[in-house]
């Protein structure tokens, strides 16, 4: 009899012990490893594709798609379409424009136990971004007659700066993709998105105003966007070629 109990208690503290050496493993997994790919940053953005995009650039209830023509009344442009890349262990929220069309996983339950709707893997969205104009010398151009060197100076192009708008969460080692306007890619121009990681919220619903004084960046640049471009161009050129 007390053979059997010893067996059953040892049993016991056995299964105990590889539960919690499994829920350690997991935090320390996190703690040592945030990145899921050590060789790529947190979070990034990659070429997609080229195209035309159709944008209305106005907040809606009506689901509409991404680059979707919806009035004669909509912005008409050469796009670039990029992937923003969560290469981290945590989910993380950036602000999209429009009510989502593409599918959602739902619920999506964060660190602190918050149950918000996360984007589909690969899905692809209005998301928001921002430009900025780069600064100072170029040295990899010949300077102007009188000057010590090329400067930097375009202008960042007047673009509708959205008042209203939504956000969407990218889960752990997923993406989503969205278009920018070719123009807003000229030479020395650069965009940038704002994101959050899931624990810098705060743990309520609405999400706190507060979020946006601790938001980070991601950048894309007009020297990304060429040598996206040019690659495209490449595989296009091969595949004709066979």
């Amino acid at each position: 009899m007390r053979l059997t109990t010893s067996i059953l208690v040892f049993g016991f503290l056995l299964l105990t012990s590889i539960q919690i050496f499994a829920q350690s493993k997991t935090v320390n997994e996190k703690e040592r490893n945030p990145l899921i790919d050590e060789k790529k940053n947190a979070v990034y953005l990659e070429f997609v594709k080229t195209g035309i995009c159709n944008n209305g650039n106005y907040y809606t209830t009506i689901r509409v798609s991404p680059c979707e023509k919806k009035s004669e009344l909509d912005e008409r442009f050469e796009a670039v379409w990029v992937r923003l890349v969560n290469n981290t262990r945590w989910g993380i929220l950036t602000d999209v424009q429009k009510l989502p069309v593409s599918p959602v996983v739902s619920p999506f339950y964060l660190t602190d136990k918050l149950t918000v709707e996360a984007a589909k893997d690969g899905a692809e969205f209005d998301i928001i971004y921002e430009i900025e104009s780069e600064t100072g010398c170029d040295f990899g151009e010949k300077a102007p007659k009188g000057e010590t060197c090329k400067r930097r100076e375009t202008l960042v192009p007047k673009f509708y700066r959205r008042a209203v708008s939504g956000n969407i969460f990218v889960l752990s080692g997923q993406s989503v993709i969205f278009a920018i306007n070719q123009g807003h890619l000229k030479k020395y121009l650069t965009t940038y998105v704002f994101y959050n990681f899931e624990w810098e919220l705060g743990g309520t619903i609405p999400l706190p105003p507060a979020r946006y004084n601790i938001q980070h960046r991601v950048y894309y640049s007009w020297y990304d966007a060429e040598l996206g471009i040019k690659q495209e161009a490449e595989k296009k050129q091969i595949k004709n070629t066979f």
